[in-house]
């Protein structure tokens, strides 16, 4: 499950910047930028780790995309969220 999280984020945050009006600027430092991705990073570990679904969730674009390379399929990131919560709730409760 974490695999598959840190995929769809990591494709969502690539993706999220395309025809947006938030755009990184050419000449912004690449520490900056680093600093910025850990913290995103840290956030969507942590919400993981704690089984905090409204944490992940909010790392998460409302309008985001799922695509599976495996399984040649895409739908809204909210159907995969609502397919996952009963995982986020089974770690919080510290059964998985």
């Amino acid at each position: 499950m974490i695999k598959t999280l840190t995929f769809v984020c990591l494709s969502f945050l690539l993706a999220s910047n395309v025809g947006t009006s938030q755009t990184i600027e050419a000449d912004k430092e690449p520490d900056k930028i680093e600093t910025e991705l850990n913290a995103y990073w840290a956030e969507v570990s942590r919400s993981v780790k704690a089984g905090d679904f409204a944490g992940y969730t909010a790392t998460c674009h409302p309008q985001g995309v799922l695509v599976s390379g495996a399984k040649k399929t895409s739908y809204p990131l909210s159907q995969a969220l609502a397919k996952w919560k009963p995982g986020f709730e089974e770690t919080k409760a510290g059964t998985i």
